[in-house]
């Protein structure tokens, strides 16, 4: 996940303030916190940038599917017509078939047969509907993934806003205080 800085400030850092004093301090702890939040959300974003990468490739595997088959076939399994797919042998199609099914862990061991005529392979309607299926469910997971990053991405950048909020009012503080004090002197 994502890396959590911490605050180291020296001793004589602390005593110095900085050329401001406190509001070195003030501005030495903001920083780091605002450098925190940057971490996180530059890892959150690494993170975002792979699961957009992820579907692309879901995408794609589904599209390559489809074309994978194009040619219609039935086959009679103890006198039902099965509806499906021929694939010529040791194609590329039936390859990138197998290989999809596997990705998305689909068994086609025993649903991929090859026919006796013209030694094609017969690919059954069903196998395919559940690799799409099975795709279908990837990027259903993925885009899930997706809105829950995206939700803890612009709570980060809430957050951050408030620490800048914060540091700022800190030093405004810090300066009126000291204003108030050079107009006491001069009184």
């Amino acid at each position: 996940m994502s890396q959590v800085n911490t605050v180291a400030i020296s001793n004589s850092q602390l005593l110095q303030g900085g050329s401001t004093g406190d509001a070195g301090i003030v501005s030495t702890i903001g920083g780091a916190m605002v450098e925190n939040f940057d971490v996180q959300l530059a890892d959150m974003n690494g993170e975002m940038m792979q699961i957009i990468e992820e579907k692309n490739k879901a995408m794609a595997d589904k599209e390559q599917l489809v074309n994978c088959v194009s040619e219609r076939d039935t086959k009679e399994v103890a006198g039902q017509k099965i509806p499906g797919y021929k694939v010529a042998d040791d194609s590329q199609e039936l390859n990138d078939i197998r290989e999809i099914a596997a990705k998305y862990g689909v068994n086609t061991s025993s649903l991929i047969t090859q026919t006796c005529a013209d030694s094609a392979w017969f690919v059954p309607e069903t196998l395919i509907q559940t690799i799409k299926d099975a795709v279908d469910t990837k990027l259903n997971d993925l885009n899930s993934t997706s809105e829950l990053k995206m939700i803890r991405f612009q709570s980060l950048m809430d957050a951050r806003k408030q620490s800048m909020m914060l540091l700022s009012n800190m030093m405004n503080a810090d300066h009126q205080t000291k204003m108030a004090i050079i107009q006491n002197l001069k009184g």
